[in-house]
């Protein structure tokens, strides 16, 4: 059973380490330190007192290896209550993957009472579903101040791992320059929770809201970007069925998002010049700019742009499509949602795009022939194994 002992904490002039020694009763390639750092400056956002963002990190291994979590310190009672929900969640999906265990903290103490003039923090990636989030919970469009997004978290050692410290150092100061334009804090966060993760496309939610928990002191609210949509849920990594479980007391987890789909919130998303040099749907590593173009992330972004006939507003794109891409990348895909394209082709149809029409549809047809859709609720055990 792993057992999560208090913090150690190590601070120097530019940054806090946070680290929590675990141990495995049983022999595992797990590290023996689980660890996050943030700047010396958002030092006041950690929340000491408790282990709510540490659990929340450690919850999806234990689950895989079927031991009792051991916690050697405080827990949120409401977190404690969620975080049995998730786990009735993804095993009545994934019965012989994610297993159900018990949760054993030292003891129980609810977070902080609500705080007077606090705020939202947001995941931020740079993607679609973010700026979408940030849009519409930013000062000026949110009336609710509790709930106006005055930080954004920028986590390295997740989406973009540890290793390309390049790379997040270049788009960390790209965004950073636009969050002071907004008058947004955009708070860095680098940690090693991915190692713990033996399936990051199921358990990335979880990563990144046990980071927000921890740094959770000053805010009301979480906001998690949406993927999907709610015409078209599924149970993975983040889902509206579950990412409200990481809530506390105090700061509630909001899945943010799921009224549009991906195209309809490029539809919109067009209309704010700030997507024009920033937007960055793009996780090749070897890249200047942000996107690279040729992936199959940024052609299902880049389609709809073209098809509203704003893709050459957008910098951070190719001001081309070409065709060849289309068939190479979508169709040697192993698997893929359909959701995304479907959208895409409505909107094709609408806006009278053809030749993109056509090729989605074969695209489409071969996908539904060979059975390389992603599986819905039911059959997406088959994606861990």
């Amino acid at each position: 059973m792993p057992i999560i002992y208090p913090a150690k904490i190590i601070k120097n002039d530019t940054f806090v380490r946070v680290e929590h020694e675990i141990e495995f009763f049983n022999e595992t390639d797990y590290p023996s330190v689980i660890w996050y750092e943030i700047p010396v400056e958002f030092e006041n956002l950690l929340c000491g007192d408790n282990m709510n963002g540490i659990v929340i990190a450690v919850l999806p291994i234990a689950m895989i290896l079927e031991e009792k979590l051991v916690i050697k310190g405080k827990l949120s009672p409401r977190l404690l209550f969620g975080l049995r929900e998730y786990q009735r969640v993804f095993h009545s999906i994934l019965k012989d993957k994610i297993n159900f265990i018990d949760i054993e903290p030292n003891a129980l103490k609810p977070d902080l009472p609500y705080v007077k003039n606090s705020s939202a923090i947001s995941l931020f990636s740079g993607g679609v579903d973010s700026f979408y989030t940030l849009y519409h919970h930013n000062r000026q469009n949110e009336k609710v101040s509790d709930y106006q997004i005055s930080h954004l978290l920028f986590a390295h050692g997740l989406d973009i791992k540890l290793e390309e410290q390049t790379i997040f150092e270049r788009v960390f100061e790209n965004y950073n320059d636009l969050a002071n334009r907004l008058d947004v804090h955009l708070v860095k966060m680098k940690c090693n929770f991915r190692r713990y993760i033996p399936d990051y496309s199921m358990f990335h939610a979880p990563c990144f809201l046990a980071l927000a928990q921890c740094i959770s002191k000053n805010f009301s609210c979480i906001y998690i970007p949406s993927t999907l949509s709610y015409r078209n849920p599924a149970i993975w990594g983040s889902t509206i069925y579950t990412d409200h479980c990481f809530s506390t007391e105090k700061t509630f987890v909001f899945h943010n998002g799921a009224n549009k789909d991906r195209t309809q919130k490029i539809e919109q998303l067009i209309f704010w010049k700030e997507t024009y040099s920033h937007l960055r749907v793009c996780f090749s590593p070897n890249i200047e700019k942000n996107n690279c173009g040729k992936c199959e992330k940024c052609l299902r972004t880049m389609i709809p742009l073209n098809n509203l006939g704003m893709l050459n507003r957008y910098s951070v794109f190719p001001q081309k499509i070409l065709w060849s891409l289309i068939t190479m990348i979508f169709f040697s895909r192993k698997t893929i949602s359909p959701h995304f394209y479907h959208t895409t082709m409505i909107q094709c149809l609408r806006r009278g795009k053809i030749l993109y029409l056509f090729l989605l549809c074969c695209f489409w047809c071969k996908c539904y022939l060979y059975k390389r859709f992603i599986p819905s609720h039911k059959n997406i055990y088959d994606l861990v194994k």
